[in-house]
């Protein structure tokens, strides 16, 4: 069962909202016309002004009930596919009260019923980590959700008469099997609860996002950045707010070096053996940083043990860090194996100001 989403339908005010009106309910193809998932555009070539200059072109007028988008022709032309008589692309309110459909027919999909469709949430507790002290706010996540699913279904009626049904499964950052407790969330919500979309916002692993996306064929979309392996293997299903893997370690070493940081400096990459890490720390991060003219002098990769609290090999990694007067390290661990690594190195002789850290936004790292 195919529950590709096809681009191009309903307008997106969320991409998860519209996306999935769109993919559940209209009877249109199937087909992808456009793979967006996981690129992220350039701002090169965006607008059509003179190189050099700041101005947009002036837009031409739109067509009745269009927007003149202030960006320049090239934004005004895509604000003009979108069909602003939909009860989700109206440019006054997200979403007009509009009526069911006058005959439902039977159930389309087992996540989409003649009244309801299912969205689920997976959903890595944070509020575990906030309370053995980790400041790791990122809002009424839950509740924004439940938010959402309110406004469509009383201030629009749902979707074409079908309302949302929020599911959620939630598991522990803390758990030792952390790997396999996000997997098993994945079944339960693409097998047991019949899910129509998924979503993250919390941070999720690649092996339980390619569990939905490519083993259950069922659209996802999380905060969460991944390879662009991952992103090819989910086949225009999975949708995230953060580049690639490979592109923030790219953009990462390339603007450390273009600011003069690393002149000078003993460079250091520290990684975990989670699934996919390793080989896109050595393919991308390092072999950036070599092909710039650097030497990494080491190169380590904590064990994980199947959980997110990577500290296996820890003493000898710092003492490597040390035996090779490393003071630019690259520490590419999630927030719950970073402070580790920082105390070790502390407990091992480094002093204040003595090594420079460049991070990213890599496994989570940035929220």
């Amino acid at each position: 069962m195919d529950r590709s989403i096809p681009i191009g339908r309903a307008p997106l005010a969320l991409l998860l909202a519209v996306g999935l009106v769109a993919a559940a309910c209209s009877g249109e193809s199937t087909t992808t016309e456009t793979a967006v998932a996981g690129s992220v555009a350039s701002t090169e070539a965006l607008g059509t002004s003179e190189p050099g200059t700041t101005e947009p072109a002036p837009p031409s007028a739109p067509s009745e009930g269009g927007y003149v988008d202030p960006r320049g022709q090239l934004f005004t032309d895509f604000q003009a596919t979108f069909d602003r008589s939909h009860p989700f692309g109206g440019l006054d309110s997200y979403c007009d009260s509009h009526a069911p459909d006058a005959d439902p027919g039977p159930d389309p999909d087992p996540g989409i019923t003649v009244d309801s469709i299912h969205i689920h949430h997976l959903d890595l507790d944070l509020d575990q980590v906030v309370e053995i002290g980790f400041a790791a706010d990122v809002g009424d996540y839950r509740g924004m959700l439940e938010a959402f699913a309110e406004e469509i279904n009383e201030t629009c009626g749902g979707v074409r008469g079908r309302k949302l049904n929020i599911g959620i499964s939630s598991f522990s950052p803390l758990s030792p099997d952390v790997l396999a407790d996000a997997n098993a969330a994945c079944l339960e919500a693409t097998e047991d609860n019949n899910a129509v979309f998924v979503v993250n916002f919390t941070s999720i692993q690649e092996p339980a996002t390619l569990c939905v996306v490519e083993q259950h064929d069922t659209g996802m979309l999380t905060t969460t950045g991944f390879s662009e392996d991952a992103m090819r293997r989910g086949q225009n299903r999975l949708f995230t707010v953060t580049p690639t893997w490979e592109r923030g370690l790219s953009v990462l070493a390339r603007t450390a070096h273009e600011q003069g940081r690393l002149e000078g400096r003993t460079i250091g990459v520290v990684g975990s053996d989670l699934p996919g890490h390793t080989e896109v720390m050595q393919g991308t991060l390092i072999a950036e940083l070599e092909a710039l003219g650097y030497t990494v002098a080491v190169q380590e990769f904590l064990g994980c043990g199947g959980g997110t609290t990577c500290a296996d090999g820890l003493q000898g990694v710092v003492s490597n860090l040390l035996d090779e007067d490393v003071d630019a390290v690259f520490p590419h661990l999630n927030l719950l194996s970073l402070p580790g690594l920082i105390q070790e190195m502390a407990v091992q002789g480094y002093g204040p100001g003595e090594v420079q850290f460049f991070n990213g936004g890599f496994n989570s790292q940035a929220g």
